[in-house]
């Protein structure tokens, strides 16, 4: 019972935290954004949010790399999704320009959505028209050089880590650009800050695995499936290694 009560409370400082940090670069944010010139400069300053929020959370990112990422490369990144941590861990770990696509239910978050008509990319998967839009938008941006984190489950777990199927639109748009994947395992997110209703937070060490990237150069269209269950496969093992399966 103690436990629990002091989970919910660490919960709510987490949204105390969030909030407040954000409240207080939104002048900054809001003027950088109007010119997309200063995009790389709003990805440092999420850096600094993200640090901030992990440092007063309690919060350690572990952060492992396969292999060393070019700075002068574009990736997309794709990773499990479990946890309001994912993102703030994500701008964290990479130091380079990221745009983030997420669910469109973001946008609806007061003031957030300002990333969402600027930097980063909604999609609403109940309309083919505005996925099909917003997968537009992300090729253009790749076609520009900028990498691109995506969560090929559409959205998080909410009860655990296990993984649930991917969609297959983002292996296209890996194929479709020629976008190295790299594939990116969280181990520890889901029980740090479980999205599942309850409001249960908790310090700690967040895992972060950054596997070597994935050349899609070579394949076509007709392997989407096949990569899919290739990226699918590179994020759960360690999943199943450390928790089992269920």
């Amino acid at each position: 019972m103690i436990k629990r009560i002091f989970k919910r409370i660490w919960a709510y400082w987490f949204y105390i935290c969030f909030s407040a940090i954000f409240l207080f670069f939104y002048p900054l944010f809001f003027f950088l954004l109007l010119n997309k010139k200063s995009y790389s400069f709003v990805s440092k300053l999420r850096r600094l949010w993200a640090k901030l929020i992990l440092l007063l959370m309690g919060i350690r990112m572990d952060v492992s790399f396969e292999k060393l990422l070019s700075n002068n490369e574009r990736y997309i990144f794709m990773s499990n999704h479990t946890s309001y941590l994912d993102i703030p861990c994500f701008a964290y770990a990479v130091k380079g320009y990221l745009h983030f696509m997420a669910k469109a239910e973001l946008t609806k978050i007061p003031l957030f959505n300002i990333f969402f008509s600027t930097i980063d990319i909604a999609i609403d998967r109940n309309s083919n028209i505005d996925s099909y839009r917003a997968f537009q938008k992300a090729a253009d941006n790749l076609n520009n050089g900028k990498s691109i984190v995506i969560f090929p489950e559409g959205g998080t777990s909410g009860r655990n880590y296990q993984l649930q199927n991917f969609k297959k639109q983002p292996f296209m748009l890996a194929i479709e650009t020629g976008t190295p994947i790299v594939p990116v395992t969280f181990l520890d997110n889901w029980h740090l800050f479980l999205d599942d209703g309850c409001n249960f937070a908790r310090p700690g060490s967040s895992r972060a695995i950054f596997y070597e990237p994935i050349s899609t150069d070579k394949i076509n269209i007709e392997g989407a499936e096949d990569l899919k269950q290739k990226v699918f496969d590179i994020i759960n093992k360690p999943l199943l290694e450390a928790y089992g399966s269920r």
